[in-house]
């Protein structure tokens, strides 16, 4: 196949860097570089941030200390707590909250469970301001962070991968089609969903030119 052209290769290259770092990033930094990028940058209007990833249910025991091989330890609250999480998820509505209405708005593309948390998920996404019309709804349950967090603030977590496992195989003609409809000016991945979507997202958001 013919190489593509210098400057669709430099997009590419810029993403897959920008995508390894979103994977170690800390949530505070994928906040202030998402800041940075509204206030350097405002959109038109009519254009959309896209953040395809990934969308979680987490679940949060807090506990005084983690439990060791084979022991198990009582949670120091008497409740779990609930709450939408997902790398990409948080992304979206990170973006969703930070653009104003003249730069532009945020939609989120990621797959929905079949389960009794779906229905929640979907109404928080929609209340934070994203569009999720992009979303697809699966027969897996959705995903799933088990979070354990002690008093000092420390995070463990385990996450299953759920609906976030079973995206279809498409080429990067569907992903331009996708981006081309939602008016994509930048374009935000994560790698927590199967990496030959990422791969083809990429390649779209270049042909694209976000």
């Amino acid at each position: 196949r013919g190489r593509a052209p210098a400057t669709a290769r430099c997009c590419r290259g810029r993403m897959l860097r920008a995508c390894a770092l979103a994977a170690r990033a800390p949530a505070v930094r994928l906040l202030v570089l998402a800041l940075a990028l509204t206030v350097a940058s405002p959109l038109e209007s009519s254009k959309s941030v896209v953040v395809v990833g990934s969308l979680n249910v987490d679940l949060t025991v807090t506990v005084e200390r983690l439990p060791a091989r084979d022991e198990t330890v009582t949670a120091s609250s008497p409740v779990a707590t609930v709450a939408v999480g997902g790398k990409g998820a948080n992304q979206a509505v990170a973006a969703a909250r930070l653009l104003r209405p003249q730069q532009g708005h945020a939609r989120f593309v990621g797959n929905i469970g079949n389960d009794a948390y779906a229905p929640m998920l979907e109404q928080a996404l929609v209340e934070s301001g994203l569009d999720i019309s992009l979303c697809a709804h699966t027969e897996m349950n959705s995903g799933l962070g088990v979070v354990m967090l002690e008093n000092d603030g420390a995070v463990t977590s385990v996450v299953v991968g759920g609906a976030n496992t079973v995206w279809r195989q498409h080429d990067s003609s569907h992903y331009v089609e996708m981006l081309t409809q939602a008016d994509a000016e930048v374009v935000l991945l994560q790698r927590e969903i199967p990496e030959f979507v990422n791969t083809a997202v990429i390649d779209a958001a270049a042909q694209v030119g976000a």
